[in-house]
């Protein structure tokens, strides 16, 4: 059993024509936890302007099914949609901060 060196490893990325070096993100699964992520965040904030426009309401369920239901459940609510919204912002922000600048003559062998 041979061991594999840094050199069979640049070899065999050469062949393929990947660096070795991209961000975890790239490519086919990094498209797909973008699409996840921008998703995350159109249904985090539909959901939180849903809930905020409901704000007239609260005072009137409260009443209704009684205040501790109804305020925790508010704040459950929000807190989800919440949560959400901010897990699909902190992951596109990291897609953007890992992404390599794309050249148009493709890459150079500077």
């Amino acid at each position: 059993m041979t061991a594999v060196t840094s050199a069979d490893r640049e070899v065999d990325d050469q062949r393929d024509g990947s660096t070795g070096s991209e961000p975890a993100g790239e490519g086919a699964a990094g498209a797909s936890m973008t699409l996840r992520a921008t998703a995350a965040v159109l249904i985090g904030v539909i959901g939180l302007l849903v809930g905020f426009a409901h704000l007239d309401r609260v005072q009137m369920w409260a009443l209704e099914y009684g205040r501790a239901w109804v305020y925790l459940g508010f704040f459950l609510y929000a807190s989800v949609f919440g949560r959400v919204f901010w897990w699909g912002v902190d992951t596109l922000i990291a897609e953007f901060r890992t992404a390599r600048p794309h050249t148009a003559g493709g890459p150079s062998d500077e």
